[in-house]
């Protein structure tokens, strides 16, 4: 701060140095040689005193024009020292311009740290909401959106930017601008609101205050979306109520008949083994449940690290073939398969490729007729393996079909539980064909029958030379 001082009393000596240079020169002409003025001619006279106050005048404006900065430099250093930019040290060795040049230098560069930190941690930020599963929204006390990620956008179906605009113009959700309303009214609201309006959504709110030295500046809303969550839920829950369901029918049938013998009023034999010849059948349906029940949660749960071998397709489906030939015989249903090429390999699970053929073609023999056909057709393309098992049978309303890969779904209860379905076997072949990431459909037409499609990744294909 020195140096403004300096320098004002540098500007200072120098008006005062021109003044005594004319005091000088009026003190010679009047002692030392009286005739000088008088030899001067008007002219000269003139002149004189015309640049005696031209060169006042620019010294004055000039001045002035220097000492002004100079004041504004001296309020700006003291702002710094008040804010912490400059210590007490560095004014006072403000003395001249070589430390003060220094000094702005050494500002300069804090200034670009600075800033170039703010920008880090800017990215960062970003980064870190873009990145964040739940979605993010600050507001202020004007309901103003601040700050938007991507989740919340994808959750509240925002397709502009959405900063600086009103919450009301991002979203049209009544209840969550009634609940934003009331925390920036200050009325005492939960900690959380569900919001299941949105469609096919199911979202749970928090929300925090903005404070900062104690004044509330807005609100910070974290949105989570459970819809994932109630859907497991739901499902969970139809799938307790159908299996509780599935397993009292044949239960209660059981127990009926067991009561029945255990009376011994009957004594037709013949009756007595009709009667046990249910309870075998429906017991054998309650094993099959429990099994499919336990291959689907083995399927689901363990996705990796399961047994991989070189499974040959056709000695597959010849095996599988003599294992059902026999409830095909039943209904004359003749059995075909094409496989192209005949030595074409899959790395797999054995147990689940073998799993998956049987329910299909169980499935085909089930709902076919007499007299029917099947065909298996199995082909090397280009994108892998293509698996088709086609029937001649009753096919399935078109209604139904987006349904068919349900748990329990059956299109004909009665027909499907007196044929021993556990309305399990076409979502377990759905799993486990999802387990190699592949893809599988349905074409079905009514009375004509139908045709399962599934397509496996040219990944789980062995190659020729690894025959």
């Amino acid at each position: 701060m020195r140096v403004i001082k300096v320098l004002k009393r540098m500007l200072f000596f120098s008006l005062v140095f021109i003044i005594f240079f004319i005091m000088a020169m009026v003190l010679f002409v009047h002692y030392v040689d009286s005739t000088f003025f008088i030899t001067l001619k008007w002219s000269q006279y003139i002149f004189f005193i015309f640049f005696l106050a031209f060169y006042l005048a620019i010294f004055y404006k000039y001045t002035k024009n220097f000492l002004n900065p100079l004041d504004e430099i001296l309020i700006l250093i003291q702002k710094m020292k008040s804010y912490g930019v400059i210590s007490e040290k560095e004014a006072d060795e403000l003395v001249d311009f070589r430390k003060m040049v220094q000094l702005l230098n050494n500002i300069d560069e804090k200034y670009r740290i600075t800033v170039e930190e703010l920008r880090r941690r800017n990215a960062q930020l970003e980064a870190v909401l873009s990145s964040m599963a739940n979605g993010v929204i600050a507001l202020d006390m004007n309901k103003k959106v601040l700050l938007i990620n991507e989740a919340a956008r994808r959750m509240l179906n925002v397709t502009n930017e959405g900063i600086g605009r009103h919450i009301l113009e991002i979203s049209r959700n009544s209840l969550l601008y009634n609940f934003i309303e009331k925390i920036i009214k200050g009325y005492n609201v939960s900690d959380s609101l569900e919001i299941d309006e949105l469609p096919k959504k199911y979202l749970k709110i928090h929300y925090h205050p903005i404070m900062i030295s104690g004044n509330n500046l807005g609100i910070v809303i974290i949105i989570e979306d459970l819809t994932e969550v109630k859907k497991l839920e739901r499902m969970r829950s139809e799938f307790v109520a159908n299996v509780s369901h599935e397993l009292r029918t044949p239960l209660t049938s059981i127990k009926g008949f067991v009561e029945t013998l255990k009376e011994g009023d009957i004594e037709d034999k013949a009756k007595r083994d009709k009667f046990l010849s249910i309870i075998d059948m429906e017991t054998e349906r309650l094993i099959n449940l429990i099994n499919d029940i336990l291959s689907l949660s083995e399927i689901e749960n363990l996705k990796a690290n399961i047994p991989i071998e070189k499974v040959l397709i056709k000695d597959l489906v010849e095996e599988v073939l003599d294992i059902l030939r026999d409830g095909a015989s039943a209904k004359n249903v003749n059995l075909h398969y094409d496989i192209d090429p005949e030595d074409l390999s899959l790395f797999a699970n054995r147990y689940r490729i073998k799993q998956m053929i049987i329910n299909l073609v169980d499935n085909a023999i089930k709902y076919n007729r007499e007299n029917g056909d099947i065909f298996i057709k199995v082909q090397k393309n280009e994108e892998g393996v293509l698996l088709k098992v086609k029937d001649t049978g009753i096919g399935i309303p078109k209604e139904h079909i987006p349904h068919i890969f349900e748990r329990f779904y059956r299109v004909d209860k009665s027909r499907s539980r007196r044929l021993g379905g556990t309305g399990l076997g076409l979502a377990i072949v759905k799993h486990i064909v999802l387990s190699m990431e592949g893809s599988i459909e349905v074409e079905s037409e009514v009375g004509k029958g139908s045709e399962f499609i599934i397509r496996i990744p040219e990944k789980h294909v062995v190659r020729l030379s690894q025959n």
